[in-house]
């Protein structure tokens, strides 16, 4: 699934500066700023999409966090989980109860959500490659976004 560079690419092109088959100047300093995507495949079991997937099922089942949809994004490093709860979180709890699950393995880096659907980056800092974290850094938001949009709007 690489398509998220090529959706900002549509997106901006759309937009109303758009003419002519190009960029508008201000959409491609974006398109610069963000920087390419990021394909990793993590070596460490940690951060592997089946891994990421059962610790974060298990801090939900800790924070009794009920989920209707779980899965993960693997079309850029890192990995992001998604999904819908099935009823109201404790959003807060969530983030403590992973916070210490496994605090030398995973962090609460990142989230978009709200009552009903989310976005999570528990993957650390510590295991972006670091001559692509600023990239990732700035991607991860953006994709985090885009994932939280999909499920909302299906």
């Amino acid at each position: 699934m690489r398509i998220y560079s090529t959706i900002i690419s549509v997106f901006l092109c759309c937009s109303p500066s758009f003419s002519e088959g190009t960029i508008s100047s201000q959409n491609q300093k974006i398109l610069n700023y963000i920087g390419e995507a990021v394909i990793h495949k993590p070596l460490e079991k940690e951060y592997q999409s089946q891994t990421l997937m059962h610790e974060f099922k298990a801090a939900c089942d800790k924070a009794n966090a009920k989920l209707s949809i779980l899965k993960v994004d693997t079309s850029e490093y890192p990995y992001l989980i998604y999904g819908a709860w099935k009823e109201k979180s404790e959003y807060t709890k969530l983030r403590l109860i992973l916070a210490g699950h496994k605090p030398n393995t995973y962090s609460f880096i990142g989230s978009v959500g709200g009552s009903k659907y989310f976005a999570v980056n528990i993957t650390p800092y510590k295991a972006y490659p670091p001559e692509k974290a600023s990239s990732i850094v700035k991607r991860t938001v953006i994709r985090m976004s885009m994932l939280y949009d999909s499920l909302k709007n299906n």
